[in-house]
């Protein structure tokens, strides 16, 4: 019940009483105040259970090419739209190769990888990589290795890519197709490979009692623009000594002169100097490069005894 002051019928009622006999009763034989929050919205407490009933989805069967749906569909599996219409996802046996393309717009689920050889799917391949002359896929698949390889053309296949000994010269040229690994440089002679130096020294006669002419053995200059020839004479009887430094023809093996030393006829050290640029001194120093393959000749004056040796100071 509410009341209003009666000379004021349009006011706002000063209070709000509630006739608690004469309330609404319910099913449950419930009385139930009703009651408002701050805003004039209206509190109810519910009592006892609510059933709803609604629609919410067709149970259809799944097919391909289905048509968009207007409301609401419950189906069995899962679908992929195609840009058109839906269909079902796709589970393909993979163990083999040439899987078609799916030209529905399918999505394809496989347990391993696949790669697109161009036209249809193939599994990602391992092979072999402790091994040379690797076939080339012909099915556009991919081989999957551990270890780096490198396309032989001479074969058509593929090679490992391979580390050699960096502590050696005259390292084959691989014919295999194979990219050689190493820790430094090296220069191609024409024939092998050979590890570039700096300046290097190298015994071309040890030091010995000699009474005729002697001739070192062939020494390689690897990249050096040219050397001190060093002669080291410790002990003689009489005549002279005389030094030549030679080079050696690649072709025919002559060996023709680069530097003529002067006559030596006592102990102690001569050096020979040959290295492009430098002054030319008559018997002493030459304005030339040092060949690849060179020597030196000691001419003996006579039969007697001389101790001495013959070192060449590389200097690139």
């Amino acid at each position: 019940m509410i009341t209003v002051d009666p000379k004021f019928p349009n006011s706002i009622p000063a209070a709000i009483v509630v006739d608690t006999a004469n309330l609404p009763k319910y099913a449950v034989d419930r009385v139930i105040p009703l009651s408002v929050d701050s805003t004039g919205a209206l509190l109810v407490t519910i009592a006892g259970a609510i059933s709803v009933t609604a629609t919410i989805g067709s149970v259809v069967s799944i097919a391909d090419t289905m048509a968009f749906p207007t409301g609401s569909l419950i189906g069995s599996v899962g679908v992929g739209f195609n840009g058109t219409s839906y269909d079902r996802l796709r589970t393909v046996a993979d163990n083999a190769d040439a899987v078609a393309v799916g030209t529905l717009g399918r999505l394809l689920a496989v347990v391993r990888n696949t790669l697109f050889n161009g036209t249809t799917w193939d599994r990602a391949r391992s092979l072999v990589d402790n091994a040379d002359a690797n076939a080339v896929a012909t099915t556009g698949l991919a081989g999957v290795i551990a270890r780096l390889q490198g396309y032989n053309p001479g074969t058509n296949q593929w090679d490992r890519i391979q580390a050699v000994g960096d502590a050696g010269d005259a390292i084959a040229t691989s014919t295999t197709g194979h990219v050689n690994t190493r820790s430094h440089d090296t220069v191609f002679n024409e024939t092998t490979w050979d590890r570039t130096r700096g300046n290097t020294n190298n015994t071309l006669l040890a030091s010995a009692a000699r009474t005729a002419t002697t001739n070192s053995a062939d020494a390689t200059n690897y990249n050096a623009k040219g050397a001190h020839i060093i002669i080291n004479v410790t002990a003689i009887t009489a005549s002279s000594l005389t030094v030549t430094v030679q080079g050696k023809c690649p072709i025919s093996g002559v060996y023709y002169d680069i530097l003529v030393g002067a006559a030596i006829t006592s102990t102690g050290i001569t050096i020979l100097k040959v290295f492009p640029g430098i002054a030319a001194v008559a018997n002493g120093s030459a304005s030339d490069i040092l060949p690849r393959t060179f020597r030196v000749s000691c001419a003996k004056g006579d039969a007697s005894s001389w101790t001495y040796s013959v070192a060449a100071a590389m200097v690139v």
